[in-house]
């Protein structure tokens, strides 16, 4: 029996599919017809495809064809049968659709380009074809008879007995055959023998995932002709449906493998033939949801192939090949990369690396005999894969000389070939020393040399570093090789990467199911792979940790642990650190909680301390403990108790949680954060009985991705009225900081002011932001669906989460009574660390450890004093079953819009400040100042306001002008209002309406804004403008089924377009840009003046690519620019006034001011 199926999935270089071999009979190169979309196209009449199948009598050929372009000409085909490929003599079918729509078959006999037609029918078909389908063909070939069925029309001829082979070609109409799937099936007793015997290997998971995939294969002779029958199969789909295991681990792995193959080689020759052609996607069967396998294309397996091949490469020393492009795993993405891997016959793997097609292979080895090596004890988990993975990978201690030897493998001319070798540092902009190499070379397989050019490095100080092979052809560099390495000190506890100047990174991809690897894994079979020396702290969760007993491994490396405990990661309900006490026992920063109560993927789970107060249904998560402080509350607050309905005994419904929250919402607030605090602190005293060190990590304090921009008053309905306490209490550790504007599609400003705000009311905290890489889709999270319809598909460049990483870096400046200060405690998380994006993120890091900043330039100053008083508990209704609740506070929320709209308008980025350190503003700091409510503010406090007014700071406020109103040309004159549409610059926009206050009227100010009957929404004099009604009124959302946030988002256009003209109008910028870029400007630590250009280009449905931006400058001593991106500066006076650059959406770049003799130095 023989059997061969072609979907056309997979094909040679020349787009040829294996299951056929063609008879040229002309000497175009394309062959008239080329596999594509996974199809086998017929584009002219020309050849002859001979089927790959053994000579046979009997057997059954079947295919899906249709025709393109069924226009004056009738397309025709021809199926030839007992075929000699040599004599080019045999039987055969030609079929002819007529466009009358009549099928015509005729019986022939072919010698040489002889035809004889020796029997023909004409045939109804039962409809017209069709270009947009496919028709079935099935051609049964007997020892007497051909029958079978083409489109519908059924068919019988007598026929000659005889062996021979199964052709196919097209005729001469204009358009294509189009054939969609072949199948053929023999079953007569061939000739066979055997000469490779059956083989299943397991393919190392170099390039990511736990559960190995497989490949199978077997060689035999059938009918004097060789054939390869090959299979894969394995990996994550065959993982057992079990999603009753940690159901919050919601994400299951996903595996993409490009153009896997496999090959025969006798190390001269090699032939090599693809299982598929593109990306696959293999996904673990405990996917969240089902149609996830059908919007990632999830392939079926195994994979199958049968392919005749040269008899030539299957002797005694035949080898086989697997091997892919690319293998991508999710949560495996620093092991990203494509490998090929070397067999025996017999299934020993000898050896493996990047694929043998033709490009030059690279690969780096150092000393075999590292002292980490010692590090690693006899009963290790699994020993042998740590010891591989030390000597593959390049980790010294700072007593060692480094040996490096870099083996390339190429087809150029080893006698033309020179290396030169360099160690930098981390960010590749400086060399730390220049080293001699030595080199030698001999023949290698498939007419490669192997060159390995060597180097002694003496002994390095502590840090991460880079070894650099420039290699060149006679006197021009050819290529340039770079790898990462690290040095330790065995004395020290400090960990390189940090000495180097990185930032503190981790991965935690605590929602993928069993996962078995980290981002630094001493496990991870990768050769060479760099993210592992960046990587500061593993986040292995508490069973694979506990299975791996990782702590005792990571300390000689220099790194922390950071464990989650919770429903998430641990199985069977046992997620409390009484069930797991080697994980609190070990782990430097612990997520914990302690309420076994809460659902799994509560906001309680995730957040143990977080409490969303203006939230009804989290309220109800923890119904028992809540219901329980509430009564307690109203013992102790006797005059509050009686002013509402609720008491103890009685149903806690949604009406009571709104009355208290409308009522008493900051007294309620305070005494459930205050309760929250007692517990952790509490709590925290536990956690210390196992580990005196151990140091609180988890989300929060609040997250950016599903909030407008807001302040840290909004900390307090999180569950944390003191901030003090936030840092001291609660992230003993440090927060997890949720913000994702490119999965969410918001600009990247957002984060930063917030983190600004946070920091100002809790210096000690420390921060670390979240940044993904870009999704295929899937995913679950309501944020990222709506972001990116309809199921979370994005992608981003890696410069982008550099410029994400700058915002908070350059753009989180706000002063305290002793000055200026910045987010400085560089960290972030992401999900997965691919290599590229590591490697962009290292590089650019280089801007933040030479240009780290000390103060803004003159900017915006947001006075950052939020009250209780301007709280407003609001409740967005559909029904009784979908509600918005929300606490939003007038200044709030105004101040984050300002902040915003600064941004669009291209100015440069503020900062915030409280009220003790007013006194020590000036006007060369701040040229706009945005108030807050001055209804308690002191008669110094608002005199310190008149001091910078009356020094030329003008002044925005969003609220009350308490003892300036004469500043703002306003007289008190409250007023209730529900505007329902505002006018501005001769526009109309409709609003939705929320009960709001109109707090003054004008007093020599002018209605800059008004509503539809006419009420003053923005007043304007020469230097001040003042919101007359909280921006929730002028624009906001009106959708709690899609709005998951603290406060309602401003969506309105009219309140945007004034606030860009009013800021642009009453600020005197040092730079301003244009064309969806703003700028940023501060002094570096160095006493350098720097300028930063951020794209904000919008996430909407235009094409937008790389653009002109233009920077104004009203800076009089700046008479030179410099930077690493080309720049045209333009002068009058000598002084530079503008600057133009061509700028990537998202994209950021630094701009060196320069005054006096400093312009002429070298960039």
């Amino acid at each position: 029996m023989f059997h061969l199926t072609d979907d056309f999935r997979a094909c040679d270089d020349n787009r040829q599919p294996y299951s056929f071999r063609v008879e040229r009979h002309t000497e175009t190169e394309n062959l008239h017809a080329w596999v594509r979309d996974g199809r086998f196209c017929l584009a002219s009449i020309g050849n002859r495809h001979v089927l790959n199948a053994p000579a046979f009598r009997q057997g059954v050929f079947e295919m899906q064809f249709h025709f393109t372009y069924m226009e004056e000409i009738d397309p025709n085909f021809t199926v030839l049968f007992r075929y000699d490929p040599a004599a080019r003599k045999g039987q055969g079918l030609r079929f002819t659709y007529g466009l009358d729509g009549h099928m015509t078959i005729s019986l022939l006999e072919v010698d040489l380009s002889r035809v004889t037609v020796t029997d023909t029918v004409r045939l109804s078909l039962p409809e017209r074809l069709a270009e947009d389908r496919f028709y079935p063909f099935r051609l049964e070939i007997g020892a007497a008879r051909v029958e079978g069925v083409c489109a519908g029309a059924e068919f019988s001829f007598p026929c000659r007995d005889g062996k021979g082979l199964l052709a196919l070609q097209r005729g001469g109409f204009i358009g294509e055959m189009v054939i969609d799937r072949i199948r053929f099936t023999s079953e007569e007793d061939f000739s066979r023998e055997i000469l490779i015997p059956e083989t299943t290997a397991s393919i190392p998971c170099v390039n990511g995932g736990d559960v190995p995939y497989t490949v199978a294969w077997r060689v035999e002779k059938i009918e004097g002709e060789p054939f390869l029958f090959a299979r894969l199969d394995g990996g994550t789909r065959t993982r057992k449906v079990n999603r009753e295991d940690r159901p919050g681990q919601y994400v299951a792995e996903k595996d993409w493998m490009t153009s896997p193959y496999v090959g025969l080689t006798d190390g001269r020759e090699r032939a090599v033939y693809l299982l598929a052609k593109g990306e696959l996607c293999f996904i673990d069967p405990n996917i969240y949801w089902d149609c996830q396998k059908g919007f990632f294309g999830d392939t079926e397996l195994p994979l199958e192939i049968v392919c005749r091949v040269p008899e030539r490469l299957t002797g005694r020393d035949t080898r086989v090949l697997f091997g892919y492009e690319n293998l991508l795993c999710s949560g495996y993405a620093s092991q990203t990369g494509g490998c090929e891997f070397r067999f025996t016959a017999d299934g020993q793997l000898l050896d493996f690396n990047e694929p043998a097609d033709g490009r030059d292979i690279f690969e780096l080895f150092s000393q075999p005999d590292k002292l980490a090596l010692s590090f690693v004890p006899e009963d290790c988990w699994h020993r042998q894969e740590v010891l591989d993975h030390i000597r593959y990978n390049h980790y010294f201690d700072v007593s060692e000389d480094i040996d490096f030897t870099m083996e390339m493998k190429t087809r150029v001319e080893p006698d033309y070939l020179s290396a030169r070798a360099a160690v930098l540092n981390a960010f590749e902009s400086r060399v730390i020393g220049e080293y001699p190499v030595t080199a030698e070379a001999e023949t290698w397989d498939y007419g490669y040399s192997r060159l390995r050019f060597r180097t002694h490095v003496p002994k390095m100080p502590l840090g991460v570093w880079k070894i650099e092979f420039k290699v060149f052809f006679g006197d021009g560099l050819y290529t340039r090789f770079v790898k990462t390495f690290e040095v330790f000190d065995r004395n020290s506890n400090r960990n390189p990467a940090l000495a180097s100047g990185l930032p503190f990174t981790f991965s935690m991809p605590n929602e993928q199911k069993w996962l078995m690897r980290n981002s630094f894994d001493l496990w991870n079979p990768a050769r060479s792979c760099d993210v592992e020396h960046y990587i500061t702290c593993i986040t292995e969760t508490p069973i694979e940790a506990e299975t791996r007993k990782s702590w005792r491994m990571i300390r000689q490396f220099k790194r922390e642990w950071f464990a989650w405990l919770s429903s998430r990661t641990c199985s069977g309900g046992k997620w409390r650190v009484e069930d797991h006490p080697e994980v609190a026992a070990h782990a430097d920063y612990l997520f914990a909680s302690w309420d076994e109560r809460v659902l799994d993927l509560s906001q309680s789970g995730l957040y143990p301390v977080r409490q969303d107060h203006f939230n009804y249904n989290n309220f109800m998560m923890r119904e028992q403990v809540r219901v329980e402080i509430l009564n307690q509350f109203l013992a102790e607050n006797p005059q509050i108790a009686e002013r509402i309905s609720y008491r103890p005994g009685i149903k806690f419904t949604f009406e009571c949680f709104r009355e208290l929250m409308e009522k008493f919402p900051s007294q309620w607030i305070a005494y459930q954060n205050a309760r929250g605090m007692e517990i952790l602190r509490n709590y925290n005293e536990t956690l210390k009985k196992y580990n005196p060190r151990t140091r609180r990590a988890l989300y929060g304090p609040m997250n950016a991705y599903v909030t407008p921009t807001q302040t840290a008053h909004t900390l307090k309905a999180f569950g944390f009225s003191d901030g003090e306490a936030v840092a001291r209490d609660c992230f003993t550790g440090f927060c997890v900081f949720e913000d994702y504007p490119f999965s969410c599609s918001y600009p990247t400003y957002r984060g930063p002011f917030m983190v600004m705000q946070i920091l100002l009311a809790a210096p000690g905290l420390v921060l670390y932001p979240e940044q993904y890489k870009g999704s295929r889709g899937g995913c679950i999270d309501g944020a990222v669906k709506y972001a990116h319809a309809p199921m979370g598909a994005y992608s981003i460049q890696a410069y982008e989460n550099a410029t994400h990483a700058f915002e908070f870096v350059f753009n989180t400046a706000y002063k305290r009574p002793d000055g200026f200060h910045y987010w400085n405690t560089y960290g972030f998380h992401r999900s997965d660390y691919p290599g590229d994006f590591m490697d962009q993120l290292v590089r650019d890091w280089r801007y933040v450890v030479e240009n780290k900043p000390a103060r803004p330039l003159k900017s915006m100053a947001f006075l950052a004093e939020y009250t209780d008083q301007e709280d407003v508990f609001t409740v967005f209704e559909e029904n009784e079953s979908v509600r918005g609740t929300y606490m939003i506070n007038r200044c709030d929320v105004g101040h984050g819009l300002i902040h915003d709209c600064s941004r669009e308008a291209g100015l440069p980025n503020g900062f915030a400040l409280r009220y003790d350190a007013l006194s020590t503003l000036t006007a060369d700091e701040c040229d706009l100042l945005v108030l807050p409510s001055l209804a308690d503010a002191s008669d110094e406090q608002r005199q310190q306001i008149r001091r910078l007014f009356e020094a030329g700071v003008n002044l925005v406020a969003v609220s009350r002008v308490d003892g300036l109103e004469d500043l703002f040309g306003v007289e008190r004159a409250e007023t209730e209002t529900e505007v329902t549409s505002v006018l501005y610059d001769g526009e109309r926009e409709y609003v939705r309406a929320v009960p709001d206050t109109l707090l003054y009227r004008p007093s020599g100010a002018e209605a800059v804004l008004v509503s539809g009957g006419g009420e003053p929404l923005a007043l304007r004099t020469k230097r001040t403008l003042l919101l007359n009604v909280s921006v929730t009124s002028l624009g906001c959302a009106d959708s709690p089924a899609t709005v998951h946030a603290s406060a309602p988002h401003t969506v309105g256009r009219l309140v945007r377009k004034l606030l860009r003209d009013m800021l642009r109008a009453l600020s005197r910028p040092l730079a301003v840009a244009d064309n969806h870029a703003a700028v940023t400007l501060f002094e570096t630590e160095s006493g350098k003046r720097e300028l930063l250009v951020i794209d904000y280009t919008p996430f909407d449905n235009r094409e937008h690519g790389v653009h002109q931006t233009t920077v104004r400058l009203d800076m009089p001593d700046v008479t030179g620019v410099r930077s690493d991106r080309a720049l045209l500066s333009g002068k009058k006076g000598g002084v530079v006034r503008e600057i133009r650059l061509a700028i990537a959406p998202h994209e950021s770049v630094f701009i060196d001011l320069l005054c006096g003799e400093a312009e002429n130095r070298p960039g």
